[in-house]
């Protein structure tokens, strides 16, 4: 998911993004910034994580025009008065969690799995599950503009250690400078049919 300044979805836009755009979240926009040209177009040249947010009378306009976007962009972003940033790529009101933070230069995601392939068809084996759940990480650190070649530490949770080489198979494929630090343990899941989870810490450079 990548929501947009006006609170939509960037991947239902096809005037400006390709769905790719991460806009201000990244920290500093190119000139060429998709985000950015779709800002300039609505009218509007702040996004949630801007100090300006709440004071841009752009904006406020902006949301009164459109209160859905409000609504969505209130639903999945929140920035915390001491500077933290979170985002959810929840859906609903049950998760009492967000997905992924931004402390500084740190960003922690929560946990993640990958039941379902993208097409939504259940995924049952090992080495599914983990191509599907790295998937998933990295989608999270997207929302600040990170990919996984900016991890420094994963936790990887199995239903069993049976599974180990399976996932080591699979969890090498993703990581192709330098593998980050890593701990692997047992637990047993909520949901039925979960094989695998992961959790990661990065590191977001000054200039990203």
């Amino acid at each position: 998911m990548n929501i947009g300044i006006c609170g939509l979805d960037c991947s239902t836009c096809s005037g400006h993004t390709s769905g790719e755009c991460r806009g201000c979240r990244k920290g500093g926009c190119s000139n060429d910034c998709a985000m950015r040209l779709c800002a300039e177009a609505k009218g509007v040249h702040v996004c949630k994580f801007c100090d300006e947010y709440e004071s841009c009378d752009k904006i406020q306009e902006f949301h009164e025009r459109n209160p859905h976007g409000k609504e969505n962009l209130d639903a999945h972003y929140h920035k915390r008065k001491d500077g933290v940033m979170f985002a959810s790529l929840h859906t609903g009101d049950e998760h009492t969690y967000s997905s992924v933070a931004a402390v500084g230069n740190m960003v922690y995601t929560s946990h993640t799995g990958g039941m379902v392939d993208d097409a939504g068809n259940r995924l049952d084996t090992l080495g599914e599950q983990t191509h599907q759940t790295l998937k998933n990480l990295r989608v999270q650190l997207e929302e600040f503009g990170l990919d996984l070649d900016s991890v420094v530490k994963t936790t990887v949770y199995l239903r069993t250690m049976k599974d180990f080489r399976q996932m080591r198979d699979a969890y090498r494929e993703y990581f192709t400078d330098g593998y980050p630090v890593r701990m692997t343990a047992t637990t047993e899941f909520f949901d039925e049919g979960r094989l695998i989870m992961i959790d990661a810490v990065a590191y977001k450079r000054d200039d990203c």
